[in-house]
């Protein structure tokens, strides 16, 4: 095949065919060899990624802590409003609109301040990831700041209004959170992102599924206050990562081998 031709259908990948050989075709691997190590290479790219980016790896971790806590809400609404207030079943579900409200206006609030905040910097200053990070840091507090609320609301003598609007918190956080981070890799890694955003997506789901397993005992045990408190705890541990990635990721992002720089 000549590589004018094959330039033609995939001039990305077998650029660098026509550098080595020029017109030596004969020479060139046949399109089925460039096929098999061409996803060769795709499949592995995930995985390498995962344990050669610092950036890759914190969000991960960060985000997989992050799906996680959303996991154990299904757990942790129906122990405290259901069990420990005694709440009938079906009304004990409804405080779920709460954080479905905070979803929402999460949501408006990212829509929001794309092209209020993002969009002026990027056209005085170009692409910097960092900027995406914003969103992320205020929601990483809100989420906090959520947490503790339901934690310490949630005594059966209180009313259950405060602990109902504490969802709205924490789904807010989640959104705020979550959304920034998935921006953020796009923009880190670029032509890389989805190898990106695939690692990210397989081991944040396999840890956060992990989280259920151990809901019901932790629960048990610790009670709503202290059970969600430690969520808490572990969420403010690691507020810190998206504020050191606004401060030091461009030059994180230096030692990155698939970080992507306009």
């Amino acid at each position: 095949m000549a590589f004018e031709s094959m330039m033609d259908e995939d001039p990305v990948h077998l650029k660098f065919l026509f550098v080595k050989y020029g017109e030596d075709s004969h020479k060139c691997p046949t399109s089925k060899t460039l096929l098999i190590v061409h996803l060769s290479l795709l499949g592995l790219k995930p995985s390498r990624m995962m344990i050669q980016e610092p950036i890759l790896i914190i969000m991960t971790l960060y985000m997989s802590l992050v799906y996680g806590i959303l996991y154990l809400g299904f757990f942790s609404y129906p122990i405290s409003f259901q069990f420990d207030r005694g709440i009938e079943f079906g009304i004990s579900s409804l405080p779920f609109l709460a954080l479905l409200t905070g979803v929402l206006t999460a949501c408006a609030f990212m829509i929001w301040e794309t092209p209020v905040i993002y969009r002026p910097k990027f056209i005085s200053k170009g692409r910097i990831p960092e900027e995406r990070l914003i969103p992320m840091m205020i929601g990483s507090f809100v989420l906090v700041m959520g947490l503790f609320w339901f934690a310490w609301t949630s005594f059966p003598s209180i009313t259950p209004w405060p602990e109902i609007i504490s969802g709205a918190f924490i789904g807010a956080g989640f959104v705020m959170v979550f959304m920034s981070a998935i921006i953020y890799l796009v923009d880190v890694y670029l032509l890389s992102a989805n190898s990106a955003v695939a690692s990210n997506t397989v081991v944040r789901s396999a840890l956060a599924a992990v989280f259920p397993l151990f809901a019901t005992p932790m629960y048990e045990k610790l009670g709503v206050q202290w059970a969600t408190s430690l969520l808490g705890f572990l969420c403010l541990a690691t507020v810190r990562a998206p504020l050191l990635f606004y401060k030091y990721g461009k030059r994180i992002r230096s030692w990155s081998k698939f970080a992507y720089d306009l």
